[in-house]
């Protein structure tokens, strides 16, 4: 049994994720009250759970930007979306580098068409209409000097 397994919170952090690369299903958006334990009181901030994933993850400014420049502003819509959640070394406003979750856009893969398709079909070659008469030799009648 993993340590780790053992003392997983209700939400997803950096520790959890360092070094992997998990393509998630966007499920919910909401908002939801979290202790601020410098003024004693609470804070606001939104969640978005993952259809695939047992636990949610707290939105920083730079992450709902990212989903909302993908998936529009409406956070309804997001639902079934598939994102990258990772990790990228960040700075702390105190200037420490520590890491921190990343959502990424994720673009589904296109199956690559046939080659014929992609390239059309060839064209038949032409077929001569008239015949072609050679050009008449002008070299010897040419006036420029080389």
């Amino acid at each position: 049994m993993n340590v780790k397994d053992l003392i997983s919170g209700k939400y997803l952090s950096a520790k959890d994720m360092v070094g992997q690369r998990v393509l998630a299903t966007l499920d919910i958006c909401q908002i939801e009250e979290f202790e601020n334990k410098n003024t004693g009181g609470t804070d606001s901030r939104p969640v978005v759970y993952f259809e695939d994933l047992d636990q949610g993850m707290v939105l920083n400014k730079t992450n709902l930007k990212v989903l909302a420049r993908e998936f529009g502003e409406e956070t309804s819509a997001w639902k079934g979306k598939r994102v990258l959640v990772t990790t990228h070394k960040v700075k702390t406003p105190a200037g420490a580098e520590v890491d921190g979750l990343r959502i990424e856009p994720w673009a589904e893969p296109v199956a690559a068409a046939p080659r014929a398709a992609r390239r059309g079909t060839p064209a038949p070659a032409p077929t001569p209409t008239q015949a072609v008469t050679p050009r008449e030799d002008l070299s010897q009648t040419d006036n420029i000097p080389f």
